[in-house]
């Protein structure tokens, strides 16, 4: 609420992330300026809460952006994310004493107002070895770890089939990476992302038009709810 009322007009976006979270501030700075931040806009890595399966034919499943991976808002939003935040927390105070989790609630506030999360990186259907880089996020640090810091002097990342999610190695246009339980992998994700072989040079951040036909395709479907875009037609 204070961000909406008293320091709306500090910022074009406002960010929060967990303190395990890797944030590659060059990219996110040079993607967000491909949007206008004067609009409303709710980014993040976007994930689907599920009701109990009885539940599903009323209750469809809620598309929130994780927050440890990161939520941003546009200034356009921030004033109506302020006006929001007072009722929203009563009632989520209300229905679920204390214990909703705070990401799903903050996505059910805002599209209870008409705004709907979206993803404000690329990330394709699979990752192809032909081109890692491609994916920018990493969700699942935690877990491929070691093979992420192996890869980082330039040789191929070493899957493993039972990761939750398949990542791409450390690259300089990864947007982030969470959860990094070590505070000393910090350092070393960040000299990878910054100076690494797979460092941006010259490379610009910015999907092919036909990376982004791609995208555009890529949708994510809860059980017994209707699919959803990854990003915006428009």
């Amino acid at each position: 609420r204070h961000l909406g009322t008293e320091r709306a007009e500090e910022c074009h976006w406002y960010m929060k992330a967990d303190p395990d979270t890797y944030l590659n501030l060059r990219a996110i700075s040079d993607r967000l300026a491909c949007f206008n931040s004067m609009e409303q806009h709710f980014f993040g890595v976007v994930h689907a809460a599920l009701p109990a399966s009885s539940l599903r034919l009323d209750w469809p499943a809620l598309y929130f952006a994780h927050g440890g991976s990161g939520i941003v808002v546009s200034s356009g939003l921030v004033r109506l994310v302020g006006d929001v935040s007072e009722p929203c927390l009563s009632y989520s105070m209300t229905t679920t004493g204390g214990d909703g989790m705070e990401d799903v609630v903050f996505a059910a506030c805002l599209k209870n107002a008409g705004v709907q999360v979206m993803s404000y990186g690329y990330h394709p259907r699979q990752i192809e070895d032909s081109d890692e880089r491609s994916s920018e996020f990493v969700v699942n640090f935690h877990q491929a770890r070691n093979a992420l810091l192996n890869s980082s002097d330039g040789s191929p990342l070493r899957r493993s089939l039972y990761w939750d999610a398949q990542p791409p190695p450390l690259h300089g246009c990864l947007l982030m990476a969470h959860p990094i339980e070590d505070p000393a992998d910090m350092w070393w994700v960040h000299a990878a992302i910054t100076r690494g072989p797979r460092s941006r040079t010259r490379r610009r951040c910015l999907p092919t038009p036909v990376a982004l036909a791609r995208q555009f395709a890529v949708r994510i479907q809860g059980p017994g709810s209707d699919p959803k875009d990854f990003w915006a037609k428009d």
